[in-house]
């Protein structure tokens, strides 16, 4: 690990992590049969993708350039608004519409290079 680097953050945010859920935990029984049916499946889907995102985040600042990871991470809700009209069907107003496709145009002029 490098001192201070993306790495030792990440490897030192998942043992708090585990270290309050197992304190958390300590008293419950695991019976993952009834844990992984449901809305709790959908947390540990969730929580399971969260941390992948963290991962991919923190891998991209260490091969790219923040100036130019850290802007393209804040379109998301933009993606975000994307995904909601495509997969779910959503309504939107003509705002939210207009911010979208600026959230898009966002992603596509910082991803070209200088």
């Amino acid at each position: 690990m490098t001192e201070g680097g993306p790495t030792t953050l990440l490897v030192t945010s998942v043992l708090v992590q585990l270290a309050v859920g197992a304190y958390i935990a300590r008293a419950e029984p695991l019976d993952l049969g009834s844990q992984l049916r449901g809305m709790p499946l959908v947390v540990t889907v969730t929580l399971a993708a969260a941390a992948l995102a963290t991962v991919g985040y923190l891998t991209a600042l260490s091969i790219g350039p923040a100036s130019l990871v850290v802007p393209l991470v804040a379109t998301s809700p933009a993606l975000g608004g994307l995904l909601g009209i495509v997969v779910l069907g959503e309504r939107v107003s003509r705002r939210q519409a207009i911010g979208i496709a600026l959230g898009l145009v966002a992603i596509v002029l910082l991803a070209r290079p200088s």
